[in-house]
């Protein structure tokens, strides 16, 4: 089994028992030890059928190297990430495959501080210790010790928003079959507001639809749910909680950069002058609202561990993906889908406008939906052919992140996928007519 198909860019992922099995669970578990030589390792595990597995046998790899394991049980992934930085535990392991299907499963590591474990910055040195393979074996074993950190980390969240301003609103939201089924009634139980939830009981099947919320067939039953019950909004949630995706009253999703700029607005009000992060595939609109309301920009690669590294060097009092991840200083610099979530009812709650008119009013761009493109053996000559294509019509190419081709009216972003062998593409435009004809451009162009 080679592990470079397990090891991504940002956290370990791959197809149980295919790719990522028990044993190369139990080394992983051995290596950690090898690498960060913690006293104790903090784990967490997703709703999965293939994660209590991987929990024993990582676990077992952790405590025949002598060290204790802190089971916190099934958590979300944000939960793992509380724990990490309110108990300073030394390292951790989160049992994950996030969004990605049920058969997948992976690994989102970190160190003391909840600093994560990526690649070029210890997950490769990671990779190599587990390739080599452990054989000292200490005197004495460690063991396991169970933690339940529920309610320490639903009054984080709470602390972190104002009950008193919220409004009876009435909300959908789909929990995926995923790990927030666990806790969610426990929060919505305290809020103010009339809920309508569908799909809170764990499987790790995700029987009734993706635990990707990017999936458009994942959003049929929220769809339905805000049209027929006349809602303010809908949220849907991903398999591990981090990330969400929001609906307005009309059952149409909104944009993820529409989220952030209500975010930035609310947090810079709060924080002035403060530092915002956010990745190279959001719209136009994000630095826009950072200068508007007098943040500091700050451009950081796509992906969780690139975001939080620079949400911690910078400060950042909020960030946010593309994808519908989004980052709070005081969730420790980490993505939470729970305290967005949260954080929107206040928001939304001081506007007191519909959802669907606000999205207007703040996004006067087209955008296409994010598109995948086999990254094949040669991939690496068709984009230097795409590239010389906007070059030779005069557009500015700037080579972050991939490539991201500007011009006055569209903006074309191109970048190798961190999860899976894609090219993954996203065009903006001022009008509708020009972004499809930029897609078709573009979709000529990789054929």
């Amino acid at each position: 089994m080679k592990l470079e198909n397990i090891f991504k860019v940002n956290d370990i992922r791959g197809i149980y028992p295919d790719e990522l099995n028990d044993e190369v669970a139990f080394k992983i578990g051995q290596g950690l030890i090898s690498y960060l030589h913690p006293q104790e390792v903090c784990l967490g595990r997703d709703v999965r059928l293939s994660s209590e597995p991987l929990f024993k046998a990582l676990s077992q790899g952790i405590i025949t190297s002598g060290v204790k394991v802190i089971n916190l049980g099934v958590v979300t992934t944000d939960m793992f990430y509380f724990a990490m930085n309110k108990y300073n535990f030394d390292a951790g392991i989160m049992i994950t495959a996030s969004h990605n299907p049920s058969q997948d499963n992976g690994f989102k590591i970190c160190r003391k501080g909840g600093i994560m474990v990526y690649q070029n910055n210890g997950l490769d040195d990671l990779e190599q210790i587990v390739e080599q393979g452990l054989s000292e074996t200490p005197t004495s074993p460690g063991l396991i010790v169970d933690q339940n950190i529920t309610s320490e980390y639903l009054n984080h969240l709470l602390a972190n928003i104002d009950l008193k301003q919220i409004n009876k609103l009435k909300v959908g939201l789909d929990i995926s079959n995923g790990s927030l089924g666990f806790i969610i009634k426990k929060i919505i139980n305290q809020l103010p507001i009339e809920a309508f939830i569908i799909n809170d009981i764990p499987d790790g099947t995700f029987p009734n639809h993706s635990p990707d919320p990017q999936q458009p067939e994942s959003l049929v039953q929220l769809q339905k749910l805000v049209l027929d019950n006349h809602l303010d909004f809908g949220v849907i949630f991903d398999g591990d909680a981090d990330r969400v995706v929001f609906l307005d009253n009309k059952g149409e999703v909104i944009n993820a950069s529409i989220i952030l700029v209500l975010l930035i607005k609310h947090f810079l009000f709060l924080f002035p002058n403060s530092k915002v992060v956010y990745d190279s595939a959001v719209s136009k609109i994000v630095p826009e609202a950072i200068n508007k309301y007098q943040g500091q920009p700050v451009r950081s690669l796509i992906g969780h561990s690139f975001m939080k590294a620079n949400m911690r060097e910078y400060d950042a009092i909020v960030g946010g993906e593309h994808t519908g991840h989004f980052y709070f200083k005081n969730h420790y610099y980490s993505d939470s889908g729970l305290m967005t979530f949260l954080v929107m009812l206040n928001i939304l709650s001081d506007i007191k406008k519909p959802f669907s008119v606000l999205k207007t009013e703040l996004y006067p761009y087209y955008h296409s939906q994010e598109k995948n493109y086999p990254k094949e053996t040669n991939y690496q000559d068709k984009l230097n052919k795409i590239i010389e294509y906007y070059h030779n019509k005069g557009l500015q190419v700037e080579n972050f992140d991939g490539f991201i081709i500007n011009d006055k009216n569209y903006w074309i972003h191109i970048h190798p996928a961190n999860t899976g062998p894609h090219i993954r593409t996203n065009i903006e435009a001022d009008s509708l007519s020009l972004l499809k004809e930029k897609e078709i451009e573009l979709n000529n162009l990789f054929l």
